[in-house]
């Protein structure tokens, strides 16, 4: 620790000395921890990239794909282009089950929703900063509704791999990888979250 004298030399208080020191603390920890992450080459651009979810989509098995997000993505865009049918259809799936699902919400609730959530990602309860995507909890095309009970908020990243499991599984499905979870609290399932299945 430093004499009071030369941390007043240093600035004057001696709280900015040590939020100084914490800094350059953390920006090496930081920085060491950047040198131990594996890193991967992309089979098809060829860039080299942090193996991370933030370039890599990773399977439920825990292994990683070998095309980065990029690339998948312009992969995707050049699909739609050439099957611009496909896309539509897929679309017009889409908006059947939302017409057919029973409820609704409104954007009342989308609000009400985001101030619970403090802002942030349902799921990995990552920052939303005003924006997100509303994900039913249970997907519309296993009988979820429209019910507000049944909608949340979640960040791209985490509504592109839930896909069509449940928020139970989906959550599940994190943990199984080691990736983070918001710690929120279990409630049982509201009997309106899922559509009555009409007797055969």
């Amino acid at each position: 620790m430093l004499p009071v004298t030369k941390v007043l030399k240093f600035g004057g208080k001696p709280n900015d000395y040590l939020s100084t020191i914490r800094e350059s603390s953390t920006l090496k920890n930081n920085r060491k921890e950047e040198s131990f992450m594996s890193t991967r080459q992309c089979r098809k651009c060829g860039q080299t990239k942090l193996l991370t979810t933030q370039f890599f989509n990773q399977l439920s098995t825990g292994n990683w794909r070998w095309v980065c997000k990029s690339c998948m993505a312009e992969n995707s865009r050049k699909h739609h282009t050439k099957n611009p049918e496909m896309a539509a259809a897929r679309r017009e799936r889409y908006k059947a089950r939302l017409v057919a699902a029973d409820g609704a919400y409104l954007p009342a609730d989308i609000t009400r929703i985001r101030k619970e959530l403090k802002d942030n990602c349902y799921y990995c309860d990552t920052s939303l900063r005003g924006a997100g995507e509303v994900d039913h909890k249970t997907p519309l095309s296993r009988g979820g509704t429209n019910y507000p009970e049944n909608v949340t908020l979640a960040c791209r990243e985490c509504n592109k791999d839930k896909r069509d499991k449940t928020a139970e599984e989906f959550i599940e499905w994190r943990r199984k990888l080691g990736r983070p979870v918001a710690q929120r609290p279990t409630t049982s399932l509201d009997p309106r979250l899922v559509r009555p299945r009409t007797p055969r």
